[in-house]
């Protein structure tokens, strides 16, 4: 049985919209799933929302609501995500859910009986936005440095042996250096292991709204250990063997920055301890800011997703998002930038590029891609760009180098605008006795564009269906098969439509 390419978000938490920080990244999960998919994979693609915890909670009572209730009317507005930026994900996972309830039920039941779970008292600060304990010497109060203020909490707690399993993480962190990434992550949290693991409380007795823990129903299940479970719970585990073997261990879990020590020591801890092999990879990347400041409804800065796709389009806010900058660092976003990139990228260099090559063949072939004869230097000048950009692609996807991938991209439309200038089809068409040069060099353009249209489908899924529908090209794109040059047969009808992008006052 061969295994699924497996690929997760984070599970998102449900008590404010999402926002362009959210859909960063679940577009990245989709590019990564669409590659796999093209590639002939299997793949499973998971995302979901996070409903547990005091947050919840409290945001519940504050409105007057249920947390349930809450829960319920803010997990369709993260499900519109996936027509909002057209994802492809095969499963959106509630922690309400009763599978998931089982699952955490039995991952905790199995942690009791090892002995990896124990009762006792615990004293200490607690960051109810992080739902997290924060340290701090004796006789201070600390602060969260994501949320501010942090309460006071003594209550008695179950906890789990995180220290127990220090050795254990820190060989598997030896024992895999791509672990993690990228590597300044990597390198903190090793550090960060190597300073000595402590117990983690992992329930709670002063709310009810979570998973009951398993004989004792007067404490819940604390938020994290719940919410972790959700990347093992969504593949069938514990009901579905068959199902669990063929996707896990997932390939890549992406979060935030701020969340990779509960994914990559936490989470591999539990899972060792259960008997279950961790994750493959933790990818933690970055914040979008706006003016410096994280996005966030505490910041009042959220920028919506539903609001720049109804203006700029679903796939300029996918570009936009991957370009900008290296997944992994932290970038600025503004609607400014994105106009500009609109403008530049997608409007000036690759939609005039399908215009004006489109517009050429209808004018001087019909409608109909023509033979191409023997190149000459500029015409292996093009064809090489496009032979030389395959393996770069592979490498910079594989390295997880969006941005670089979609640079390679662009130097093949900027070569191919380049070689419209060099050939000069428009003179060319002037003197029948060049019509056959032109047809060359019109096949070629076309060829270009029908690469392009596989090239760009992880990235800009519903401009590669576009290209693809104008240039009359067939069947389902497939990689790297459909990256070999001289697949678009001479004959095949155009259909040139609307430009695919129509260009935008700057704000």
């Amino acid at each position: 049985m061969t295994k699924a390419f497996y690929v997760t978000t984070p599970i998102y938490y449900a008590n404010s919209e999402p926002h362009v920080g959210t859909a960063y990244t679940s577009i990245v999960a989709d590019v990564l799933a669409r590659y796999h998919r093209l590639r002939g994979e299997e793949v499973f693609f998971l995302t979901g929302t996070d409903e547990h915890g005091q947050k919840i909670f409290r945001a519940a009572k504050e409105l007057g609501l249920t947390p349930k209730a809450l829960a319920d009317q803010l997990c369709p507005k993260f499900k519109e995500l996936t027509p909002t930026l057209s994802l492809t994900n095969d499963h959106f996972i509630r922690t309400t859910d009763p599978a998931h309830e089982h699952a955490v039920k039995t991952l905790f039941s199995r942690l009791i009986a090892s002995g990896d779970v124990y009762k006792g008292p615990y004293k200490g600060w607690y960051c109810t936005g992080c739902e997290r304990y924060v340290d701090a010497p004796p006789g201070a109060k600390p602060a969260c440095d994501l949320h501010g203020a942090v309460d006071w909490l003594e209550e008695e707690n179950y906890f789990f042996r995180l220290s127990r399993y220090q050795e254990r993480i820190l060989a598997h962190f030896k024992a895999n250096p791509g672990f993690v990434e990228p590597s300044s992550r990597y390198n903190e949290v090793l550090n960060r292991i190597k300073g000595g693991l402590e117990d983690v409380s992992v329930s709670r007795s002063s709310f009810d709204w979570g998973v009951p823990l398993p004989g004792d129903e007067k404490h819940v299940i604390w938020v994290w250990f719940d919410a972790l479970i959700n990347y093992i719970s969504g593949v069938g585990f514990p009901d579905d063997p068959e199902r669990f073997q063929r996707h896990w261990p997932a390939d890549v879990h992406l979060v935030g920055k701020d969340i990779v020590w509960f994914h990559s020591v936490i989470w591999p801890c539990m899972l060792i301890a259960a008997g279950i092999e961790p994750p493959r990879k933790v990818f933690a990347h970055g914040w979008w800011t706006i003016d410096g400041k994280k996005i966030s409804k505490s910041e009042g800065n959220v920028v919506l997703p539903r609001d720049v796709t109804s203006k700029y389009g679903i796939d300029p806010l996918r570009y936009f998002l991957l370009r900008e900058l290296p997944f992994g660092n932290d970038g600025d976003f503004s609607l400014a930038a994105l106009a500009r990139r609109y403008n530049a990228d997608l409007g000036n260099d690759l939609g005039n590029l399908v215009n004006r090559v489109l517009t050429l063949v209808e004018k001087h072939f019909s409608g109909v891609v023509p033979e191409q004869g023997a190149y000459e230097p500029v015409d292996d000048a093009l064809r090489a760009t496009f032979v030389a950009l395959t393996p770069r692609y592979e490498e910079t996807l594989g390295r997880y180098e969006f941005n670089l991938a979609l640079e390679e991209i662009w130097k093949a439309v900027r070569h191919a605008n380049a070689y419209v200038d060099q050939t000069k089809p428009w003179v060319l068409a002037k003197d029948p006795a060049t019509r056959g040069r032109l047809g060359t060099v019109l096949g070629a353009l076309c060829e270009g564009l029908r690469e392009l249209s596989c090239l760009l489908a992880p990235f800009l899924p519903n401009v590669s269906e576009g290209i693809r529908k104008q240039i009359g090209a067939e069947g389902p794109v497939r990689l790297p098969e459909g990256l070999a040059w001289g697949l678009l047969p001479a004959g095949t009808r155009i259909a040139k439509g609307a430009p695919l992008f129509p260009r935008l006052d700057t704000p």
